[in-house]
């Protein structure tokens, strides 16, 4: 399951430009775009394909953004709306871009189908974000031992001396002996976890 968290684009190139629409800010900052993502990510319990999902409340467990960077719900509720209008991309758009145009398309979308008196199905749901700590398995090289080696001119080859001594008047060298060395690391992993999801009649 994918990391639920919005981010407004600062700095960026010439086809990159910051979007100054104050609710697509405020939709993106305070928990709505979040909210959709994961109704977009529990397809085995609320099929939202074709839909537009409009966020009607949220009720957040703590005022702002925990520590993990995630919007911590309570429990959201939201409306399905059939998509009658679909948003025309172009090419050199970017991703950011096509992420505020779907926004304007659903929300004038949802705004017409309103005002024909349409009522879509609500839901509430009550997430709950998990932590756990994954073992990586890598594999690292490292230096296990040091030994000697001297050069034998009879033979023409260099000579496992081990610890030493080398013979007087004879060239040597250090050789340094690596193996893999198993090793594992412990990643954060994070996702919502849904405790219940209800209609809302």
């Amino acid at each position: 399951m994918s990391k639920m968290k919005t981010e407004i684009p600062e700095k960026g190139g010439k086809e990159k430009k910051k979007i100054h629409d104050s609710e697509y800010i405020a939709y993106c900052e305070h928990g709505d775009s979040a909210a959709v993502f994961i109704m977009r990510d529990i397809q085995n319990k609320v099929n939202v394909e074709g839909k537009w999902i409009d966020v009607l409340s949220i009720k957040a467990r703590a005022e702002n953004v925990i520590r993990t960077g995630w919007h911590d719900f309570e429990c959201f509720e939201v409306e399905l709306f059939p998509k009658k209008i679909t948003p025309k991309y172009s090419e050199k758009m970017t991703k950011d871009e096509k992420h505020y145009l779907t926004w304007q398309t659903a929300q004038r979308d949802i705004f017409l189908q309103r005002n024909k008196g349409y009522k879509g199905t609500k839901y509430i749901v009550f997430p709950y974000i998990y932590v756990s700590q994954i073992a990586v398995p890598q594999k690292k090289m490292q230096i296990v031992d040091i030994i000697l080696e001297m050069f034998d001119p009879v033979t023409n080859s260099w000579i496992d001396c081990g610890h030493g001594p080398v013979p007087p008047g004879y060239e040597y060298r250090c050789k340094k002996i690596k193996q893999e060395m198993p090793e594992v690391i412990y990643k954060t992993h994070q996702e919502y976890k849904i405790l219940k999801v209800a209609q809302v009649l």
